[in-house]
């Protein structure tokens, strides 16, 4: 793609590479007139990023699940979540019979 900028000299950019389309209104009175227009920057940080956030949470849930304690995950009220196979296991109970409970 190529765009020209504010000083008239010309930038080629990658498609792939910028993805975002920003819509606002025509103006601040009438709102419900809305335009588009392409915002063009380099997602490429936020992707590498959202890699690694995955990766963390694969290696979060890895550990958890297969730690040789027994584990609880609870929200900030103390609402069970999820809980590993060796919670199960100790106390009998599976993730089903007390999920939800405090």
């Amino acid at each position: 793609m190529r765009r020209k900028r504010k000083d008239s000299s010309y930038l080629n950019k990658l498609v792939n590479k910028f993805k975002r389309i920003k819509a606002e209104p025509n103006n601040k009175i009438n709102k419900t007139n809305l335009r588009a227009k392409p915002v063009f920057s380099d997602t490429s940080k936020f992707e590498k990023n959202e890699r690694a956030l995955q990766r963390s949470r694969q290696e979060f849930i890895g550990l958890f699940k297969n730690s040789p304690e027994a584990l609880v995950y609870t929200d900030t009220d103390g609402i069970i979540l999820e809980v590993n196979k060796r919670f199960e296991e100790l106390l009998g109970y599976e993730l089903e019979e007390i999920r939800g409970k405090d």
